[in-house]
Formats: structure tokens, sequence, C-alpha cells
């Protein structure tokens, strides 16, 4: 069976929605994994138990709230991992009018930090209508994707110690970026956004096929197959 969040509850900026086949609030023998968070109420996050995979979509990001639309995340792990993410049907729409580059993308940071253009503490690994790219810190690495770009591909993120990696397969084009960046990360999270918090009036949506994590040491981060809706309730 599909599950869909079906019961919502919004606050203080969180949109917190969850599928109820027992009594909590994944179903029975479901793991709590993921929460969510929103700046964009359009925002659909949904496990899909029978294909198992996780999507995230928004249909509109017209009146534009903010560069995040919204994210299901993991919080407060510890330790070192190797996570290599498959994710299938990205959607960006054909370009409108003054419309913005929306992107899906992997990402780890620290939530605790304020959100300006002086916070470093982040890794992302994302695709975007344009472009590809992989990011530690304020190094960057991106190529563009070509007019018939492939929706499917991969996304990587690694933490060694303070040895960071980010990196993109999508057909035949890969980026990666490195850079050795002490930092405590709060966060891994999907994200739907848009660059320069720009409006886009097409829909925009991605699916991640599985969330295996790897090589740990001492970590508390929480691999997922989408079995059963993994999302809860903080």
């Amino acid at each position: 069976m599909k599950l869909k969040f079906v019961h919502i509850l919004a606050f203080a900026g969180l949109l917190l929605i969850s599928s109820c086949d027992g009594c909590n609030n994944q179903g029975p023998g479901c793991a709590p994994i993921w929460a969510v968070q929103y700046s964009n109420p359009a925002l659909i996050a949904e496990v899909d138990t029978v294909n198992t995979t996780m999507s995230l979509q928004v249909a509109t990001m017209v009146p534009n709230l903010d560069d995040m639309q919204g994210e299901v995340y993991q919080a407060y792990f510890v330790g070192d991992f190797d996570v290599v993410v498959p994710f299938s049907n990205f959607v960006a729409g054909p370009y409108q009018t003054n419309d913005g580059n929306p992107y899906a993308e992997m990402i780890m940071y620290n939530s605790e930090v304020p959100d300006t253009i002086l916070d470093t503490t982040f890794v992302r690994a994302g695709i975007s209508r344009d472009f590809i790219y992989a990011m530690t810190g304020l190094q960057s690495n991106q190529k563009p994707r070509l007019i018939s770009p492939s929706p499917n591909g991969t996304f990587r993120i690694r933490k060694l110690g303070s040895n960071m990696l980010a990196r993109v397969t999508s057909g035949a084009d890969t980026v990666i970026q490195t850079l050795t960046m002490p930092f405590t990360p709060v966060r891994f999270a999907f994200r739907l956004g848009s660059f320069n918090d720009s409006a886009v009036s097409t829909t925009t949506a991605i699916k991640i096929d599985a969330f295996p994590v790897s090589g740990t040491t001492g970590c508390t981060l929480l691999s997922d197959e989408f079995k059963c809706n993994s999302i809860y309730i903080p």
C-alpha cells in the first residue's frame, strides 16, 4: 500500500506530516527516522512502501517564500560514514519567463549556525534544471546538464573525520568536490529549493530510491529502505 502523509500539523515553521495505519504515526513496526521542515506549504513529502521510495514535490514556488522550500532530515547524528544515494525522476519544468533555477539536493549542515553568506558549514550534492553541482563549504564544482539530461543518478556525501566529499553523477556527467573542513553537522537532509530565492512556477520533484549508510565508524545516521513510513513527529 502506498502511504501518503494525511495528518498535517504546522507550527513554528515545521511541517509535521505522517500516515498512520497502526497505533503509532509510522504504522506497525516502523522505526522513526525522518522529520520535515518547510517554508512552502505546497510541499508534499511521502514514502511509497510499494515502490520503496521517498519523494519530495513542490507544485509551485510562487510566491516564493525562501531559497529552501522544504526538506526531510535526520538530526543530531555522530560519527563517520559514506552515503551513496540513488535518485530518479528529478522533475524541473521547462523554463518560464522570469523563473529561477529549481534544485533538489542531499545536504549535510549545521542548522544551529545562522543561514548567512558567512555560513560555510555544509556539504551539498545536488541537481538543478540547468546543472549538477557538488559543494563543500564555499568551494563548489558544477557541470551544465545536456539538452536531453538524465533525471536519474546518485548523490554521495562522505565524512571521514574532517575530510568531506560531495559527488553527483547524472547520466554520463559527474562532479566532485572535497575539502578538509572540521565541523559538527547537525542535519542530514534532502531538500527542494530555488537558487537565489527566485520564484519557480513549474513543478519540482525527486524520488529517493534508497538511503544506504556504509563505512560507518561510531555513526548514528540511520539507513532507510523505505519499506514503511519512516517519517516521525518530533
